[in-house]
């Protein structure tokens, strides 16, 4: 059962992140790849393979973290498509998005980052070293609330 929810977590996580990158996305204004004043760096990065919750949203793709570059490529922005660290989703540049946007992005990403605080014993999910310590009635509740955040995204993403 346990297993179950953690990958029906990890489904929905990438989702989201999927959706989330999206609605940043739709606009016409530059994309991060080809900005002269990166604002991704190696220590925020890092959080993604220390965190035992994303390495397991990884998966596999942890093995290919850059020590010196974190996900970040020359030309080409963030490498990753899901697994992120939530402060990721935290930040706006005022380049990248409308700002009607930027309010609607925001909003999701914090919820986002708030379905995850205080998973167990007060701690957010990220800073969980044993998965296994959380209790299935808390993983169940996780997935809830993904799940209904996923429907209101796509309930409010445009035509």
């Amino acid at each position: 059962m346990r297993e179950t929810l953690l990958d029906q977590i990890r489904t929905l996580h990438i989702e989201i992140e999927q959706q989330l990158q999206h609605i940043g996305q739709i606009t016409n204004q530059p994309h991060c790849a080809t900005c002269t004043s990166v604002c991704c760096q190696e220590h925020i990065c890092r959080e993604s393979v220390e965190s035992a919750f994303l390495r397991f949203i990884l998966g596999d793709r942890a093995q290919d973290y850059d020590a010196e570059a974190g996900w970040f490529a020359p030309g080409k922005g963030c490498q990753l498509d899901y697994g992120r660290p939530l402060l990721c989703y935290e930040y706006f540049c005022l380049k990248f998005s409308a700002e009607e946007l930027e309010r609607s992005h925001a909003s999701v990403a914090r919820e986002f980052r708030a379905i995850y605080a205080k998973t167990w014993r007060g701690q957010h999910m990220l800073t969980i070293d044993d998965l296994n310590e959380i209790p299935e009635t808390r993983l169940q509740r996780i997935v809830e609330d993904l799940a209904a955040l996923r429907e209101r995204m796509a309930a409010s993403a445009p035509v």
